[in-house]
């Protein structure tokens, strides 16, 4: 085949329909020319972090596998070994490679290595992705901590402020301005509306033979809100495959509660906007793409303060105790609301591992 193979680095950024664009395109590429790695999975940032990041050890999805040192760079030696076979058979020109962390818990190092890994078997690389506008960002990182942690409090909703800058120079540093690639997440102007469609479009891939899996997440303010009661006032997340099981299948289960969107309140976002004034200026003329944003358009519904979510959880107790009808469901103290709805969760999380054992 003349010329190197190009391998698109799909970083994300996090909550840009990554997982829409995984689940579409793994396993199910129909385009000669492109092909999907095969790692493994739809999604490799495990894969990724243990073969290139040099702070493994410390990250989030390592910690809750709670894999030793030795099991990491094993790992990690496998991941490189699978990654050089897969790209070194591969007879596609183009190939993609999509992994939320390359834009979130990667250093410039680690980009580097990965890059300098590339190099070394001929491949061309090209960092390519989504970003998102500041508070709609803060909102769904500050959901994703919840589902798939301990969570933060209200308070510190700032703490997930994207910090453009720092996320996106290290691209540039390593691949170099003219192989780094920016679109901004917006359903106005993605290509159909659809981030598969735009992505593919974007990308080269031919769309006539692509069939589009939509994958939304996301939790609305009822589900949220009994989360973060939870989180708050509950039993620890859990460490290993078994609590991060239970913790999905509790996530899924709230999933099944409609309602409103879950919105942080203006009041909470706007002095983060106005520090950051600068960072979001530098985002908005590196890749040409407008992050402002109507903060208070969905102020009537946001959450402002905790007591918000906890309104929010008690509407939500017919709903829970109902699901729960073989377990003890007698309310506590009407001062204890929190902890009462804390332990109904912890009963639900246990009767989803019940029903789930039963089931095998």
């Amino acid at each position: 085949m003349a010329g190197k193979k190009k391998l698109f680095l799909h970083y994300g950024m996090s909550k840009t329909g990554s997982s829409s664009i995984q689940g579409s395109l793994y396993k199910k590429l129909h385009d000669r020319d492109f092909e999907y790695i095969d790692l493994g999975a739809a999604s490799v940032n495990t894969h990724l972090i243990t073969a290139f990041s040099e702070k493994a050890r410390e990250s989030h999805v390592i910690k809750m596998r709670g894999w030793p040192q030795d099991v990491i760079d094993q790992k990690g030696r496998e991941v490189r070994a699978l990654l050089r076979q897969s790209i070194n058979r591969s007879t596609a020109s183009n190939l993609i490679l999509s992994a939320e962390c390359l834009s979130s818990t990667f250093g410039e190092s680690d980009l580097r290595r990965l890059k300098n890994f590339c190099d070394r078997i001929d491949v061309s690389s090209q960092a390519v992705g989504y970003v998102r506008r500041p508070k709609s960002f803060i909102e769904s990182i500050f959901q994703q901590t919840l589902k798939a942690g301990p969570g933060r409090s209200l308070e510190t909703c700032h703490k997930f402020y994207p910090n453009y800058q720092r996320r996106f120079a290290r691209f540039d540093a390593v691949f170099g301005p003219e192989n780094v690639h920016c679109w901004l997440f917006s359903p106005q102007q993605l290509y159909r509306g659809d981030v598969v469609s735009d992505f593919c479009k974007r990308t080269g891939i031919d769309l006539t033979m692509q069939r589009t899996v939509r994958q939304n997440d996301s939790l609305g303010l009822i589900a949220v809100s009994l989360l973060y009661i939870y989180r708050q006032y509950g039993e620890p997340f859990g460490v290993g495959p078994a609590a991060i099981r239970e913790n999905q299948q509790l996530v899924a289960k709230l999933s099944e509660i409609g309602g409103p969107k879950f919105k942080l309140h203006s009041m909470l976002v706007q002095p983060v906007i106005e520090e950051n004034y600068a960072d979001i200026s530098w985002m908005e003329r590196r890749h040409n793409c407008v992050l402002r944003e109507d903060l208070s358009a969905e102020d009537e519904f946001a959450v402002k303060v905790e007591d918000d979510f906890l309104r929010a959880a008690i509407s939500a107790l017919p709903w829970l105790e109902a699901q729960l009808q073989e377990y003890d469901t007698t309310p506590g103290p009407v001062s204890d609301k929190p902890a009462y709805i804390a332990r109904l969760m912890g009963s639900l999380r246990k009767s989803l591992r019940e029903r789930q054992s039963s089931a095998h």
